[in-house]
């Protein structure tokens, strides 16, 4: 669709068709969840945030939509290792230590995730497994306090020669010896990507899995961090994350047991107020509106991305909550086919979009139509776009269901559907074929 100018990368990569994931067993759709970097970073973080932070997802039901992971980010470990070369959680903010917490997440039916690096440090100056030297050691630790998710930073220092790939699958194969099936998340990194945009300096980091090249992603990690820098709550951010998508992946990575990771969603993080201390996504300024959040989670949820929630649930707005409790969004996100949806037209100021997103159930599709625009603006959208098997002809759409109002809004259509969007908002909708496949 865009072509191979882009990139030798990304022609390369068009010779492969299929998603092979790393096999073992766990992230067959994308996870659910909660993490704490948005709002806690670092001296921020502690056990009784996370532990109330818990309370709160079973107390709101949203472990019962499928939000089971409660990931402890970048903060939780100590700057040096015991004398036995261990990993030791920082005293003071995880007094009771990391296993004791594991146990508290699974008593109430969640899933304990916990962060590292690739490198000698993470992000905040806690210890990392520096590329290879304690993988082994940090992989069986983390089975023994029963860790169901591990994310790997690219922060620290490394003066080795193994390449990025090398270091990251050093962990995957220190977590597949300990026999625990564990999620491995990585944030893959490109340096010197050189294209021009508002979205990326030269001095950001960019989170890609081209990086991996030739190698497959999905052979190395369940997830990988797709994106231009951090992310942050507010609309350049959320443009930047859905621009990123474009240009530094391709669709046929994503798939049962792999995932373009689009990072943490920013949609709550207005619900409370963050004191000063250390820098976080949530404490940008103005955040994101409730049009922008809505979009926010339509876009994680059509992309296949994980739904890793990163506001403080303790606080929780009740617009929030009808954001991310759309049960009929979050089916498009967790359908067993694994598709991740792709960019069908864009206008050419890239303001107005069509995405599409194909579905376990053949005749079905969910499409979605992205208005960055100021002013109200509407697409007709034809059948024959939808990405219909080969041979088909799809003619009328039996229903037309608009999944952010929850009803009904058109049957037996003939050709296609006029979409009218609000400015800097999303419509989406799912579509059943009644010709036969």
């Amino acid at each position: 669709f865009f072509g191979c100018a882009m990139s030798s990368l990304r022609c390369l990569w068009l010779f492969f068709s299929a998603c092979v994931a790393l096999d073992n067993g766990v992230g067959r759709v994308p996870p659910m969840g909660w993490n704490s970097w948005n709002s806690f970073v670092d001296v921020d973080l502690n056990e009784q945030i996370v532990k109330e932070t818990a309370d709160s997802i079973v107390s709101l039901g949203l472990d019962r939509l499928g939000y089971k992971y409660v990931c402890v980010d970048c903060g939780w470990s100590a700057p040096d290792r015991d004398i036995h070369g261990h990993i030791q959680p920082h005293p003071s903010r995880f007094p009771h230590g990391m296993a004791a917490l594991g146990k508290y997440l699974h008593s109430k039916g969640l899933l304990f995730g916990i962060y590292t690096a690739r490198g000698s440090k993470t992000c905040c100056g806690g210890a990392g497994y520096n590329a290879h030297q304690y993988a082994d050691i940090d992989a069986k630790t983390f089975a023994e306090w029963g860790v169901d998710f591990v994310k790997v930073d690219s922060c620290g220092h490394y003066n080795g020669s193994l390449s990025e790939w090398e270091q990251f699958a050093s962990f995957r194969d220190a977590l597949n010896k300990t026999g625990r099936r564990i999620f491995l998340s990585v944030c893959p990194t490109i340096h010197h990507y050189d294209r021009n945009n508002n979205c990326h300096s030269k001095a950001d980091t960019v989170y890609s899995p081209f990086s991996f090249l030739p190698h497959n992603p999905g052979d190395l990690a369940n997830s990988f961090l797709v994106e231009f820098s951090n992310n942050g709550n507010t609309k350049k951010a959320l443009d930047c994350h859905i621009t990123a998508q474009e240009f530094l992946t391709y669709s046929n990575w994503t798939g049962p047991g792999a995932w373009n990771d689009m990072d943490l969603i920013c949609t709550g993080c207005n619900d409370s107020f963050h004191p000063p201390g250390a820098w976080t996504p949530c404490k940008e300024k103005p955040g994101l509106t409730q049009s922008q959040g809505r979009t926010e989670f339509s876009i994680w949820a059509i992309m296949a991305s994980p739904l890793l929630l990163s506001s403080d649930l303790r606080y929780m707005s009740k617009s929030t909550y009808d954001i991310i409790s759309n049960t009929e969004v979050i089916a498009v996100n967790q359908d067993s086919l694994g598709h991740r949806s792709e960019l069908l037209y864009s206008s050419q100021d890239d303001q107005l979009q069509l995405y599409c997103k194909k579905m376990g159930t053949a005749n079905y599709r969910t499409f979605l139509v992205l208005n960055r625009g100021t002013t109200e603006t509407s697409l007709f959208v034809q059948w024959e776009q939808l990405l219909p098997p080969k041979g088909s002809s799809w003619k009328t759409a039996a229903v037309v269901r608009d999944l952010w109002a929850h009803k009904d809004i058109a049957h037996n259509l003939d050709k296609g559907i006029h979409v009218q969007v609000q400015a800097q908002d999303v419509r989406m909708l799912t579509v059943q074929f009644q010709d036969p496949l």
